[in-house]
């Protein structure tokens, strides 16, 4: 009984302290987003890709990838567009299946976990960078590219 009421009272102070803030009692979603931040974005890129050209290589739509996953569509746009937000481990989970990757693989992919080493992140950023469509410029996005790096070169 002491443990709980020690609990309760440690519980109760760090709400007071953390007051007009988010409510964390602890600092806990802080240090999952100091977790978060510390994984190079490089994996994140390279998740949006994997699940990308997956879905493209096996004909589906996002609709598609999403009702075989399990998942909401938003999920996947969100996914493949890089959108920086926390992913639902479940979402990673249904992606593996789907995928018959690890999940901690992909977990570690997504964001929601910290690669094991750096040859994974290295590996990572190898494949969004060969992946990356190689399309010409079109004739505006020419002219625009130039004007940009001429205001660039400005400053």
């Amino acid at each position: 009984m002491v443990q709980q009421k020690n609990n309760e009272h440690w519980l109760k102070r760090m709400a007071r302290e953390e007051d007009n803030c988010v409510l964390s009692v602890g600092g806990l979603p802080q240090a999952v987003e100091n977790a978060r931040s510390a994984i190079p974005i490089s994996t994140r890129v390279a998740f949006a890709r994997l699940v990308q050209l997956y879905r493209r290589d096996h004909g589906m739509t996002i609709e598609d990838l999403a009702r075989k996953a399990d998942v909401d569509i938003v999920d996947i746009v969100n996914i493949e567009r890089s959108v920086d937000v926390n992913h639902e481990p479940r979402t990673i989970y249904n992606l593996a299946e789907l995928f018959k990757l690890a999940t901690g693989t992909l977990m570690q992919l997504a964001g929601l976990a910290q690669p094991r080493d750096q040859a994974f992140a290295e590996q990572a950023v190898r494949f969004a960078a060969r992946s990356a469509p190689v399309e010409k410029l079109t004739p505006q996005e020419h002219r625009d590219l130039e004007e940009y790096v001429k205001y660039l070169a400005k400053l």
